[in-house]
């Protein structure tokens, strides 16, 4: 393939693929917002847990603290990935039961 293929591939048209690129980095984007904005709400959280004079908040946000920073990164990674996705599965499972029963 000479130069002008790869650059006809990557640009728009019919043979392009400018769309997929550009719907891929703003999904990147919307992905890295929300992610910025849960970690922001978390800490948020944490930080008011461990300020306010309440020992039963302080305590649980010192566990959870504690047990973030203990696990490294990775590990924290593919826990959640695996925990979430089946507690999710089987947390909208009950939770279609239940609407059934209704």
């Amino acid at each position: 393939m000479g130069l002008t293929q790869y650059i006809a591939l990557i640009g728009n048209g019919e043979t392009g693929w400018a769309w997929q690129f550009f719907a891929g980095g703003w999904l990147t984007i919307q992905i890295s917002v929300c992610g910025y904005l849960i970690g922001l709400i978390l800490g948020l959280i944490g930080a008011w847990g461990k300020l306010s004079g309440n020992r039963v908040t302080f305590v649980i946000a010192e566990a959870y603290t504690t047990i973030v920073r203990a696990v490294p990164e990775l590990l924290l990674i593919i826990l959640l990935y695996y925990t979430g996705t089946s507690t999710l599965r089987d947390y909208w499972s009950v939770l279609a039961l239940v609407r059934t029963s209704r």
